[in-house]
């Protein structure tokens, strides 16, 4: 079904008028003029489509159609919708969605992802900056390409590594790519702030992650077969190991990735009023 709303319509109907479509078709979309175009989506279902309606030239009756960004990924069948969109637009040119997500990324870390999209001549159409986890981008009125290729890459996350795909895009289509998911596949790394303490002193080690995030809860800090309680400020974890002479200290953790740290472990050994760390070994070397 289609709904038309010129610029002079209100929504004071719309959402009944929204009930009986879904009661009767099985897709539906609205028609929209350009004063519409930014917050119609806030007055029908994230399942409708929406086409925007804008004069290029009101004495030659010339109009032109785009779809406005949503945020929205569609997972439903738009090929009806964008037979429709294609014939009033009159043109081959296509609609493309990039769809990019940042997998087991923690919420407090922020990406800073770079999008850029190139024809098959290896000129670039489209550069896209994000710091959002998911983002969908909208391209509207591409060039039908045989060869498209998007790369993805975040210029602080070094952890997730850059992706690159390469797909065909058809004329006067609405071409979804299946979703880039940029993956963390580096375990997170934990080193002494320092080689020796004084004995009784708490011992610190500097906990780093360049992609998903640690997770603190995954946190284990063991001296001789015993778990030690610890504190955890930012990036540092603190603990006290009383170790009469020398004992084997493990510190071990994951990311929110399921990356767990490498297998190796320290020697806590104690030299008169002095704790030594020494390390890291292969488990089994001390």
């Amino acid at each position: 079904g289609i709904e038309i709303k010129s610029d002079a319509d209100t929504y004071a109907r719309l959402k009944k008028q929204v009930q009986y479509y879904d009661q009767y078709y099985d897709r539906n979309m609205i028609v929209v003029g350009s004063t519409h175009a930014w917050h119609v989506r806030e007055h029908v279902p994230e399942w409708w489509g929406i086409i925007s309606a804008e004069w290029l030239d009101e004495k030659a009756e010339r109009l032109d159609f785009y779809v406005p960004e949503t945020e929205f990924e569609f997972n439903i069948d738009s090929s009806a919708i964008q037979v429709f969109y294609s014939a009033l637009v009159g043109t081959d040119s296509s609609h493309l969605v990039i769809p990019i997500r940042y997998r087991s990324l923690s919420s407090g870390i922020s990406p800073q992802g770079i999008l850029i999209l190139q024809n098959s001549s290896g000129d670039t159409i489209a550069k896209k900056q994000f710091s959002q986890n998911p983002v969908s981008f909208h391209f509207n009125r591409i060039t039908p390409d045989t060869l498209l290729t998007v790369t993805v890459f975040d210029t602080t996350l070094s952890e997730y590594g850059e992706i690159e795909q390469s797909f065909a895009l058809e004329p006067s289509t609405y071409f979804v790519l299946d979703t880039l998911d940029l993956l963390d596949s580096t375990p997170p790394v934990r080193i002494p702030a320092q080689s020796r303490y004084a004995y009784g002193d708490s011992v610190h080690f500097y906990l780093y992650d360049a992609g998903s995030g640690i997770s603190s809860n995954s946190l284990k800090v063991i001296l001789a077969g015993d778990s030690l309680q610890y504190n955890i400020h930012g990036d540092i974890v603190s603990f006290i190991p009383l170790c009469p002479t020398q004992c084997e200290l493990i510190v071990s953790l994951r990311d929110y990735a399921g990356n767990v740290t490498s297998p190796v472990v320290w020697n806590a050994k104690r030299d008169g009023d002095s704790l030594n760390i020494l390390g890291p070994y292969n488990p089994g070397d001390l």
